[in-house]
């Protein structure tokens, strides 16, 4: 499985061409969609346009193929009706890297609303390239160029006001996501508002701290020099930090100040994806009293990130054990959400593990309210990541199968993939005429006679180039050897790209340095061919993709290339 993922993003690089051009036909798609609904419901407003109108509409900004596209992203997926506003999920993106964008990595999610779409790139089994647009609703969902204090506002804002105004409240924000993400980043630019929330322009507060970490089976300290705690569980099942430190804070700047010492204490390992990667997960409880009330309680819950099998293979047998250990915990807090989420149906296993059981009341209690923060990776080498982890936020909220739709499309070759491969002798008249515009040497002095296509001129020998050249031997010569090496090398990056899909066809991870920024591929309507079989009987060319079938499932719409597939 590990070496299958690897030659998937090996491919995701190698076809990046033709999967960025897919992801900006959905992005046309759903642009049409928007303009079309501005003046109603999507049935009114398709109604009101001819339909030879929309067809010029559709193969202006993509193809005819993409009509039943369009009508399965118009309406978008939303979450069922929660008025207990007691359980919240968002999605954050962070921003591409200059470093990945280097790489030729490409931006693979993309968020609107309430909804977040995950471009999953693909090869099928016949080595088509496909593009699945995965659709999931969330309650609501920023993108990059988000300010830290809109999505505060968005998320976490009410949970700590409804904690200031009243008694007795409790809430929880859990943020939770792949390492390198954002999720300490935005747990820091939370803890500053939450602070000048509590201080600025109210008095009488008085407020205590306390933080600990925990990894694996042990739980530490980090405002009391590191020592251990006990979790410990009371008679109505509420727990209770034996022996930790609960310090004072009477200013915004000190509570910062106690934040910040707590977090200099995190235990952090280099990881593939993050330098100063958290390798704990890091509880700050705030309890916020005034007067004779009842305390109110503020939890920020900042999980460690999660790494794939093969992300671990460079590090050393503690490391590996303590991912082992940190996804275990996260899986076991999904279970305990899920359970809570659908009411006593399921069991509770909060006690499996020791984070889950110090935030046991979030899953037991009806009237504390938690919001996740989910962080997304928008490269696409991270896509799996990404689609896990609004997998399983979705799968918190309780409503997996309502919330998920995939939408399946080709991903076709692209014009500049045919023009980097194709043969001389299948020039056109046109891509001779561009060839011949960027090379110094013969744009100004060869002159062509209309319609010359590449075949046209390889059949020619130097003295019939004369006549093209102005009567000039030598410039005759220099393109006669031009054609011929720009013929060679073509082949040589044909052959290139045919040993790479080679190679990707036989589940081989690419090098790093192996994949190329264009490939040939298959011919736009062609099916990619199979790798050699020992089979006797020739098996039947592939469908065309040029056509698409959009099948209704339990699971959302897909849509197959060709004959639908049952």
């Amino acid at each position: 499985m590990a070496l299958r993922n690897r030659t998937i993003r090996g491919a995701r690089l190698e076809y990046r061409d033709r999967f960025r051009a897919s992801i900006g036909e959905f992005h046309a798609c759903r642009a049409i969609c928007q303009i079309l609904q501005q003046e109603g419901d999507v049935e009114s407003s398709w109604s009101c346009i001819p339909r030879d109108c929309v067809s010029l509409i559709l193969s202006f900004f993509t193809t005819m193929d993409l009509v039943g596209l369009i009508d399965a992203v118009a309406a978008p997926l939303s979450l069922p009706a929660d008025d207990s506003d007691a359980f919240r999920v968002f999605a954050r993106k962070r921003p591409l890297w200059e470093r990945e964008d280097e790489a030729g990595e490409y931006d693979s999610v993309t968020t609107c609303g309430g909804t977040v779409y995950v471009h999953d790139a693909r090869l099928d089994r016949e080595h088509r390239t496909l593009v699945e647009h995965r659709e999931f609703a969330v309650d609501g969902a920023f993108d990059e160029a988000a300010e830290d204090g809109a999505v505060y506002e968005g998320t976490a804002g009410p949970l700590v006001d409804d904690a200031l105004q009243r008694g007795g409240a409790r809430a929880t924000v859990v943020f939770f996501g792949q390492t390198g993400t954002g999720k300490t980043r935005s747990a820091v630019a939370f803890q500053e508002r939450i602070a000048a929330a509590v201080f600025d322009d109210r008095d009488g507060f008085a407020v205590s701290v306390s933080c600990v970490e925990i990894r694996g089976k042990i739980c530490t300290d980090l405002l009391g020099e590191r020592a251990r705690v006990k979790v410990l569980e009371g008679a109505a099942h509420e727990m209770h930090l034996h022996g930790a430190v609960e310090a004072r804070a009477d200013s915004k700047a000190s509570l910062l100040e106690v934040l910040t010492a707590a977090a200099a204490l995190r235990s952090v390992r280099a990881t593939a994806n993050n330098e100063q990667s958290s390798r704990s997960h890091c509880v700050f409880t705030l309890t916020v009293t005034k007067g004779d009330r009842e305390p109110s309680v503020l939890r920020l819950v900042d999980l460690a990130g999660s790494e794939r099998n093969d992300e671990q293979k460079r590090h050393a047998r503690s490391a590996v054990l303590e991912t082992v250990e940190i996804n275990r915990t996260l899986s076991t807090l999904k279970d305990c959400f899920r359970a809570s989420a659908h009411a006593r149906k399921l069991r509770c296993p909060y006690r499996d593990t020791l984070l889950s059981k110090l935030l046991a009341d979030m899953f037991l209690s009806p009237k504390h309210r938690v919001a996740v923060v989910s962080t997304l990776s928008p490269s696409a080498t991270d896509v799996e990541h990404s689609r896990r982890t609004l997998e399983t936020v979705c799968a918190m909220r309780g409503a997996a199968e309502m919330v998920q739709r995939v939408i399946t499309v080709a991903a076709r070759q692209t014009l500049s993939e045919k023009e980097q491969y194709e043969p001389v002798v299948k020039w056109s008249a046109a891509r001779v005429r561009q060839w011949l515009a960027g090379r110094d040497d013969f744009a100004s002095t060869v002159r062509l006679k209309a319609g010359a296509t590449g075949k046209d001129l390889l059949r020619l020998p130097k003295p019939r180039l004369r006549a093209f050249c102005g009567g000039d031997e030598a410039l005759a010569a220099a393109l006669f050897q031009a054609l011929r090496d720009e013929s060679k090398a073509q082949d040589a990056r044909a052959r290139a790209a045919r040993n790479r899909k080679t190679a990707l066809m036989r589940g081989e991870a690419l090098d790093d340095g192996a994949a190329a920024p264009e490939d040939a591929g298959a011919a736009p309507n062609e099916a990619l061919p199979k790798p050699p079989s020992p089979a006797k009987a020739a098996r039947p060319p592939a469908p065309p993709t040029n056509r698409c079938t959009f099948v209704s499932t339990g699971a959302g719409i897909m849509i197959h290339d060709g004959d639908a597939r049952q």
